[in-house]
């Protein structure tokens, strides 16, 4: 999931939710040889006992899912990483009569075909637990939801992509981590003095004094990991899969290669072939929300040792997701995007909130083809991640991260912030907006006012970039995109992408939607 660490604070992601109906290709190479579905493993992880199963942490719901996939690791093979030779890593101070299953992370390993390089781990994360409804629909309740989106598509992608690799193996070893407390402490079913406990415990690794969200259950394993940390080389998040692009545009939204050097190179190279397209995006864009993947890099406390001559800072990471913001813990953000697209706060783009729906999610209204597809696309990822014969080049700069702080605070560029941003970052967000403007000429599943205003908006904006681009070059083999800052780049408020593309599924339309009614 994407959280707000502040109630109005906006974030990003390049990502929408639009429905395809019947116009998906089968993907018959991998599902002939991964017969156990992403589709099936969901049904399993979101029904308990024939009701919704939402996964709440500390719920019977979430002991259930997490019994269930404890199971098929056990029946698959898989190597128990977790506590005391046990799938299970509890969260120290988490176990009692009110959580009798403690907040409780999955942690396997599918060892590598190589001798030398199956000793290096690719980490493979998804969050099992999921949020209450905090949008229009909170007031009811959760209703029919079953966090099939957040983040129950992930969950049954990393055990389907385990299952294809026992069976088909690459040369390094992927570790297999399904955490628990990923929501935060708000969405952990237990009494206010339970919360409150536990964050004055020494089980919580936030801000001390305070009790506030942060992934509880990921990042208490990155401070006390059960496998050599350093033998991690890549870590890829996934929250949330599943989401289908515009009028079968698919796409993947990969956050944070900004923070190594090599990286984004190496993730095109390994998205070479697949059918879903990689939008690299830069972490900076949604700081004011957290991720799994925090834990082990802009929030890793640096390992220092006598007989190394550098700190270790933390492990590469990525943060893969396709989020339906209209699903979003039911529609929560609509109080912050709608605003936006109907006040004239985006040049050109004006709304009214009459066009504008949500929907809860659950199982009925997602999108399994738009699953198998980029569950596809990540094998052939892990394909070429898995057997390069080195990737010790790859190494996290926490640099960047606090660069990209202290510019902003110094110029008051707000949140999520505009400056500090390099000529790499306008190449990629041109790619962003060329893919919009592309997609939106012929949308038939979004209301036309919508799909014309943000076309238009698009292909302006891509212009602009286009015209800084070529303004810097950066055509001597020397020249580094990432080393290159543009002022002018601030002019093209990098922020703007981030309100519009959320903003964007509000105006699908697909099956099971609400009206806001206002």
């Amino acid at each position: 999931m994407i959280h707000m660490a502040r109630p109005c604070a906006l974030f990003v992601h390049l990502l929408g939710n639009f429905w395809l109906g019947d116009s998906l290709r089968e993907h018959s190479s991998f599902r002939a040889t991964n017969p156990e579905s992403e589709s099936a493993i969901l049904d399993e992880v979101t029904n308990n006992d024939g009701k919704p199963n939402p996964r709440i942490s500390c719920s019977a719901g979430i002991e259930h899912a997490r019994q269930l996939l404890a199971g098929k690791m056990k029946a698959m093979g898989l190597m128990a990483l977790g506590q005391g030779n046990d799938y299970l890593y509890t969260v120290p101070g988490t176990k009692d009569d009110e959580c009798p299953g403690g907040i409780t992370n999955l942690i396997a390993g599918l060892p590598g075909s190589d001798e030398q390089l199956k000793e290096e781990y690719i980490l493979l994360g998804a969050h099992l637990d999921g949020p209450y409804n905090q949008g229009p629909s909170a007031k009811e309740g959760n209703l029919e939801t079953d966090n099939s989106y957040d983040d129950g598509g992930s969950v049954a992608a990393v055990l389907s992509l385990a299952k294809y690799f026992k069976d088909n193996p690459i040369k390094r070893s992927l570790l297999l981590i399904l955490s628990d407390g990923e929501e935060g402490i708000g969405n952990v079913q237990t009494s206010e003095e339970w919360k409150r406990r536990f964050c004055q415990s020494s089980g919580w690794q936030g801000r001390k004094g305070s009790c506030h969200n942060y992934p509880i259950g990921f990042t208490a394993w990155a401070r006390r990991p059960t496998v050599q940390i350093q033998m991690v080389k890549l870590v890829m998040t996934m929250d949330p899969l599943g989401a289908p692009g515009i009028n079968d545009h698919d796409f993947v939204a990969v956050l944070g290669t900004e923070s190594t050097e090599g990286l984004q190179e190496l993730m095109e190279e390994s998205f070479t072939g697949a059918p879903v397209e990689p939008l690299f995006v830069n972490r900076q864009y949604a700081a004011t929300s957290y991720s799994d993947a925090d834990a082990i890099t802009k929030d890793f406390k640096p390992l220092c040792v006598e007989f190394l001559p550098e700190c270790f800072n933390g492990v590469p990471a990525v943060w893969l997701a396709q989020t339906a913001f209209g699903k979003y813990h039911g529609g929560v953000n609509a109080n912050y995007l709608l605003p936006a697209m109907e006040y004239g706060m985006i040049p050109g783009i004006k709304v009214p909130r009459e066009l504008a729906s949500f929907a809860l999610d659950m199982r009925k209204n997602f999108n399994d083809q738009a699953l198998l597809k980029v569950t596809e696309s990540l094998t052939t990822v892990l394909k070429n991640l898995g057997n390069q014969p080195d990737l010790s080049y790859l190494v996290y700069n926490p640099q960047v991260h606090k660069k990209f702080t202290e510019a902003n605070a110094m110029f008051k560029c707000g949140a999520p912030g505009n400056c500090g941003f390099s000529l790499q970052d306008a190449i990629n967000n041109k790619k962003a907006y060329d893919y919009l403007a592309k997609a939106l000429l012929s949308a038939p599943d979004i209301a036309p006012e919508v799909a014309k205003s943000v076309q238009q908006f698009s292909s302006q904006s891509s212009m602009m970039l286009g015209k800084i681009i070529n303004a810097y070059g950066c055509t001597q083999p020397t020249c580094k995109p990432s080393e290159v800052f543009p002022k002018e780049l601030e002019e093209t408020k990098p922020g703007l992408l981030a309100v519009l593309t959320m903003a964007l599924d509000f105006y699908a339309k697909e099956p099971y939607r609400q009206p806001f009614g206002g």
